[in-house]
């Protein structure tokens, strides 16, 4: 799964903003992650509040949280985990429910 998303704003943007853009990205998730994903390259630069896979998260798969204040309140794998978890802030909770694989590296910046 590819998707690309710009936002453009004609003044500075707003905390309330990149909120609504993490809601967006999280919709999109939900509606497509109903079995086993694989290919996703993901980079999302602030917070992910939930994060949930109904099946495995497979090899080659590549999740990233960065930026200042990155968080990612939960994220969930209903399979196995044979893909990749790069945050640079803060992880509230990971449950895999299947076989551990992949990586996860935590680095907190904030």
């Amino acid at each position: 799964m590819h998707f690309a998303i710009e936002v453009v704003h004609q003044e500075r943007a707003e905390e309330r903003d990149l909120m609504r853009l993490a809601e967006l990205i999280e919709q999109v998730l939900e509606r497509h992650t109903g079995g086993d994903v694989s290919a996703l390259d993901m980079t999302v630069g602030g917070t992910l509040n939930s994060l949930v896979f109904k099946g495995s998260l497979l090899e080659g798969s590549k999740i990233r949280l960065t930026g200042p204040n990155s968080y990612l309140g939960s994220m969930t794998v209903a399979g196995n985990m044979d893909g990749d978890l790069d945050v640079r802030g803060r992880v509230g909770k990971i449950s895999i429910a299947g076989d551990f694989t992949g990586s996860i590296s935590i680095i907190a910046t904030n």
